[in-house]
């Protein structure tokens, strides 16, 4: 069998992280549906929108992953009070979010007191520590998205839609699963 090289699912990883970070501040569920389905009256959907190469180093990458993030809100007429304060609450919520933290805090694991990330090569330090994403931003925010031909069929379903973006660096390993 050849050597197959060893690398990570950074989107699942990041996404993962982002699922915490908005279902622990709002107590919201967060999906990945794609064709869109209704789940409940408030919910959010997670998109994959694309990648670029933003460097390429010798060992490694630097990549943005984009993300389109659609928080649906559904209740029954329509008024100002009802329907669009709490979008725009949502909103100004979900911005604050991830202003408050665009770098989900890693876990570390450590050995030794002696031992640092200074005295370590990069490689080995990715190993042994657990690292999400970096640069978590809101780019747009979008109040009047186009409705699906499911999302139109939903009665007085409100929409946002959250352009995100999150930086990913990739070391490029030298190890292979045999």
């Amino acid at each position: 069998m050849a050597d197959v090289p060893l690398y990570e699912f950074h989107f699942l990883k990041a996404t993962s992280e982002m699922k915490k970070l908005i279902t622990n501040n709002t107590n919201l569920a967060v999906h990945f549906d794609k064709p869109f389905q209704y789940r409940a009256n408030a919910f959010f959907n997670v998109i994959p929108a694309g990648t670029e190469l933003l460097a390429l180093y010798p060992h490694g990458s630097l990549r943005r992953y984009l993300v389109n993030i659609r928080y649906y809100y559904r209740r029954d007429g329509y008024s100002k009070h009802q329907n669009l304060d709490p979008l725009m609450n949502m909103s100004e919520r979900l911005q604050r979010i991830f202003a408050n933290d665009p770098d989900p805090e890693n876990s570390e694991v450590t050995f030794s007191t002696t031992e640092t990330k200074f005295n370590m090569n990069v490689e080995y330090w990715n190993l042994i520590r657990e690292y999400r994403y970096h640069n978590g931003l809101i780019n747009n925010i979008n109040y009047n998205p186009v409705f699906s031909d499911q999302e139109e069929a939903i009665p007085s379903l409100g929409i946002l839609e959250f352009d995100t973006s999150f930086d990913y660096y990739e070391v490029f390993s030298t190890k292979t699963l045999n």
